[in-house]
């Protein structure tokens, strides 16, 4: 089974916690409770979090920082009521590719909005999405819990490369 770390993104700076015991489901579930509390993602204290797995057999804290599987994840950023979900890979030639997640197909390319959040040391951060890419954190759960408990990512007509 592997082990997944969770890590808050807030304004004073990245903070890891690895559950014990643990398993996908039980990540699953306290991810999905995090993403839709009006409490925990507040612009100002946390505006994001990130999730990713050690390999099989591996904790999280054992795997050396420049390991490639570091840089797979899924994060969001934002409050409950409006953020953008990410997902970085690692693509065969072992580059990464970081893309945005929709919650359904772009129906106007031209279309675009903004969301700003205050990120590290409360600096303002935004991103340009279509609106289709603008989610809640009820819509996020979904898209999280396949990741989390399959690794599972979504279709690719929702996914818009934005790295990589």
């Amino acid at each position: 089974m592997r082990k997944h770390e969770v890590v808050d993104l807030t304004w004073e700076g990245v903070f890891g916690e690895v559950e014990q015991p643990q398993t996908p489901q039980l990540i699953a579930d306290k991810i999905s409770r995090r993403l839709v509390s009006p409490r925990y993602l507040v612009d100002g204290k946390r505006y994001g979090m990130r999730v990713w797995a050690a390999p099989e057999g591996m904790h999280p804290y054992d795997v050396p920082k420049r390991a490639v599987v570091q840089r797979n994840y899924i994060r969001c950023l934002g409050t409950a009521r409006a953020m953008v979900v990410q997902i970085r890979v690692t693509q065969p030639d072992r580059t990464t590719a970081l893309y945005v997640v929709a919650r359904e197909s772009i129906a106007d390319p031209e279309a675009w909005v903004e969301l700003t959040w205050s990120g590290y040391q409360h600096k303002p951060d935004s991103i340009k999405l279509h609106p289709e890419e603008l989610l809640t954190g009820e819509q996020a759960v979904p898209i999280f819990r396949a990741y989390i408990e399959n690794q599972e990512l979504p279709p690719p007509h929702l996914l818009r490369q934005i790295e990589g």
